[in-house]
């Protein structure tokens, strides 16, 4: 994967945090992490994620 900017990485957690895709929850470790889960909803885009991937071999393939 390309390198991402933490700024980049947060805005879009964030969207998908609004958007209810992900929940964000900090632990109580020392130091505290935070950490992003996929919601109930989030796990609704299961199929259409397993279908781009299969496209995407697709693409690659035909690509040669």
């Amino acid at each position: 994967m390309p390198q991402v900017s933490a700024q980049a990485l947060s805005k879009q957690l964030r969207e998908l945090e609004r958007d209810g895709i992900v929940a964000r929850r900090v632990t109580e470790d020392s130091p505290p992490r935070t950490v992003y889960e996929l919601t109930e909803y989030g796990w609704t885009l299961g199929e259409l994620m397993d279908r781009l991937e299969e496209w995407g071999n697709d693409f690659l393939k035909r690509r040669g």
